[in-house]
């Protein structure tokens, strides 16, 4: 079973149907006019799946920016077909500019890059300071300059004695509160926050 991940971006569809676009063969990238002279993001995926608990990434391509990202993937599941797994990490690299990163618990992940041919920048990727304490919300806020243009996540969810998951993010989403500010809460675990930021 296969279960395409959200995109973590603000003003950006939701899946990658919400664009009207298809997503491409391994390696390769998609895009559909909306309407003549508006630029299309273009969607980049990564070659294969990762191996389970394995990440998997996804990197724009030279003259393009990262605005959000999001996945593809098989949970683990049980006997009787019960997903007993979590996305781990949903987020832009820290490390890697320009890529988004996906790795599933237990299970293997694909990842999808959503890339602005607008701009040249990478963003700059900040994630919250610490782990968030159980069940409470993570923060990860852009420096003074810039703008929030997404955000996403790392987790730590909570796990039975056979290491299946028994957790769920409960919040990824911009803070309605904070200003370029993203906000991650698990509902038993721990979390950290990551903010895309351009300039």
């Amino acid at each position: 079973m296969s279960r395409r991940g959200m995109l973590a971006g603000v003003g950006i569809g939701v899946l990658l149907a919400g664009f009207g676009w298809f997503a491409a063969g391994a390696g390769t990238t998609a895009g559909a006019a909306v309407r003549a002279g508006t630029p299309v993001p273009i969607v980049v995926h990564s070659d294969d799946w990762s191996g389970k608990t394995e990440a998997s990434k996804a990197t724009c391509p030279g003259g393009t920016t990262l605005i959000g990202g999001g996945y593809d993937s098989i949970p683990v599941t049980n006997g009787y077909n019960q997903v007993q797994d979590a996305v781990d990490t949903n987020a832009p690299s820290q490390v890697e500019p320009n890529t988004w990163v996906i790795k599933m618990h237990l299970g293997k992940a694909s990842a999808y890059a959503l890339c602005s041919p607008a701009g040249s920048e990478p963003p700059i990727v900040v994630a919250s300071a610490d782990w968030s304490g159980k069940t409470e919300v993570s923060k990860a806020t852009c420096p003074e300059g810039t703008a929030l243009s997404g955000g996403g996540y790392d987790s730590i969810p909570v796990t039975n004695g056979y290491n299946q998951v028994q957790d769920a993010v409960d919040k990824a989403a911009p803070s309605a509160d904070e200003p370029n500010t993203w906000v991650v809460k698990m509902h038993l675990g721990r979390a950290s926050a990551y903010a895309l930021c351009t300039k």
